[in-house]
């Protein structure tokens, strides 16, 4: 659009939009199309049809949901190869105008044998007429029996399955032949049109007749190191002559919820290997970018330093504003404070752990910091927090909506409502902004908006200022997937301005799948002096003013309104003074 090709040459599918792009959706567009000609007389006979299977789905489901009776399992053993155990169930013949009865005169039901047998009692009445090819139907143990009627139970179930898929299959095909006769013809009429047509790979299969009809050439993959090769196969057509895949096999993979299919598995599946990496890996020829855009020097060193040696920095990337009441533009906040478990919360990117992990130490510290940086006058589209577990997303949430709610990222709501820490009403109402006041001691009001997100779901994204809680902090060097070389990656390259990160290196530096990426920064981290015991902060208006806050209570005592304990004197007059 920026470039000027027209709207019309354009169409989006998706049900997201903005106000500018909302006009390309494929359901404005379909409805401002006139219709199609359709085949009506054929789509009216396939609906007749669907109603009719529908029916004998109805009627064949209600069989499967309704409890095993004894006239199903007597149906079942008469077509058994093994006879026995029917002949065996069946009452003898008796004479005619004569009927058996039972313990007080009561009526022998036809189910009376195959109940005994059942419930672990012998024939009954009829014990003393067993025939010699039946008596090991009634010497089996009451265990033998139980097992013996979950096979049965089991078998009739699979039965009535075998009649119910079938049912299934014609349901959906005719469906799937009425949807291709409306909506595909549709759609293929306004694709064919186009120039461009933007979608997921979701979409792309979901479409896939109508793009098929579009002939598209070229296919054009964003975040292509962050896709299953198998969605990018599947958007392909007959019809496609050029791919271009665009992305950072450096950065993360593709999410795969089996971590035994994982490259990090190291099985050799590697599900999680997209086709850019496996490409790139194979020395399929492809361009590197030289230049970064983003980040300030001072940060762009330890992703140069880590994983991009030749990463020039741009221009604009130069003589950026320091960071308003802190000593640097990185900062590594080092402690040794523990981490908690939140059984019941698993990670699926964590299979070597059963429990999410939550530091309430940092989350205080994380806090008092975003308050810190509202009261230097930075607001909500400046400052990201990212955070690797859902349990100190949660934590981080919790607290701050004590004041008020955060706003989540759409994908960390979605985790959160999975792991069953918020519902889904809550996740709704997460997603629009919500200011987190607080007042400081001089009554000024200070407000400020925070996006909280964990750091798998920020890639691709930036923020002027990122915070990162690293939550690890244990004696046993375990660091679960935060040993992730391309993880970290993520995590050091979201910040434009400023990057604050607090955790436990000494938790990192004894992990020995972490060492290898980790060592390195701490070193770097180390010879440029920005790692600390604990918040370097400045005074704006006194510079000389520092101290390293180790504690969320220091923040009230040194920084209190974000300035110093010193005075202050204002333009009120030389006889006022308050405290900065």
């Amino acid at each position: 659009m920026d470039i000027g090709i027209p709207d019309e040459s354009i169409v989006r599918l998706g049900s997201k939009s903005s106000e500018r792009t909302k006009k390309l959706g494929l359901a404005e567009q379909s409805a401002r199309r006139k219709g199609a000609r359709l085949p009506w007389g054929f789509i009216y006979e396939l609906k007749d049809e669907l109603k009719d299977l529908e029916q004998k789905l109805r009627t064949t489901l209600a069989r499967f949901h309704q409890d095993v009776t004894y006239d199903h399992l007597m149906q079942y053993l008469e077509f058994l190869d093994d006879s026995s155990f029917y002949d065996a169930f069946l009452l003898p013949e008796q004479e005619a105008r004569m009927q058996r009865v039972g313990k007080g005169g009561k009526k022998i039901g036809k189910h009376y044998l195959i109940n005994r047998w059942v419930y672990g009692q012998d024939a009954g009445i009829f014990q003393y007429e067993i025939k010699e090819e039946q008596s090991h139907v009634w010497k089996m143990p009451l265990q033998s029996r139980r097992e013996l009627l979950k096979v049965w139970t089991r078998n009739i179930l699979r039965d009535y399955l075998e009649e119910i898929a079938p049912l299934f299959q014609a349901f959906n095909r005719i469906q799937r032949q009425i949807d291709d006769s409306i909506y595909q013809t549709k759609n293929s009429d306004i694709f064919t049109t186009k120039r461009i047509i933007a979608c997921t790979t979701t979409a792309a299969a979901k479409y896939t007749q109508a793009l098929e009809a579009a002939k598209a050439g070229i296919i054009l993959v964003e975040e292509a190191g962050e896709i299953l090769e198998s969605h990018v196969l599947t958007a392909m057509t007959r019809n496609t002559k050029q791919l271009v895949l665009i992305g950072d096999h450096k950065q993360l993979r593709p999410k795969v919820n089996n971590y035994s299919l994982t490259v990090e598995k190291g099985d050799g599946f590697d599900l999680n290997r997209s086709m850019f990496e496996r490409l790139v890996l194979q020395g399929y020829p492809h361009a590197i970018l030289s230049k970064q855009h983003r980040m300030c020097p001072e940060i762009s060193q330890l992703v140069r330093h880590l994983t991009y040696p030749d990463l020039l920095d741009a221009e604009k990337t130069l003589n950026r504003p320091k960071l308003r009441g802190f000593q640097n533009k990185v900062i590594f906040v080092n402690h040794e404070r523990p981490e908690l478990d939140l059984n019941g919360v698993s990670e699926a990117r964590d299979p070597t752990t059963k429990a999410s992990k939550q530091n309430p130490f940092e989350v205080e510290m994380v806090l008092k910091c975003i308050r810190y940086l509202g009261q230097q006058g930075y607001g909500t589209d400046k400052i990201v927090v990212l955070v690797p577990y859902l349990g100190q997303l949660h934590l981080l949430q919790r607290e701050l909506s004590k004041n008020n709610d955060p706003v989540l990222d759409d994908l960390d709501s979605h985790d959160l409502v999975r792991a069953g820490l918020i519902t889904p009403a809550s996740a709704k109402m997460t997603k629009r902004q919500i200011l987190i006041s607080t007042i400081g001691r001089s009554c000024e009001a200070f407000t400020a908006q925070c996006v909280l997100t964990k750091i798998d779901n920020y890639q691709g994204e930036e923020r002027d200022i990122v915070i990162s809680s690293l939550t690890r902090s244990n004696d046993r060097g375990d660091v679960g997937f935060m040993a992730a070389p391309e993880r970290l990656n993520v995590l050091l390259s979201r910040a434009r301005n400023a990057l604050i990160v607090i955790g436990n290196f000494k938790t990192f530096l004894e992990s020995r799948k972490a060492k290898v990426s980790w060592k390195p920064l701490f070193d770097l981290l180390n010879e440029s002096g920005q790692v600390y015991d604990g918040f370097p902060i400045k005074c704006e208006r006194h510079p000389n003013r520092m101290a390293i806050l180790q504690e969320p209570g220091a923040f009230d005592t040194e920084c209190p309104d974000g300035g110093c304990a010193d005075p202050w004197y204002g333009k009120l007059s030389s006889s006022h003074s308050k405290i900065c």
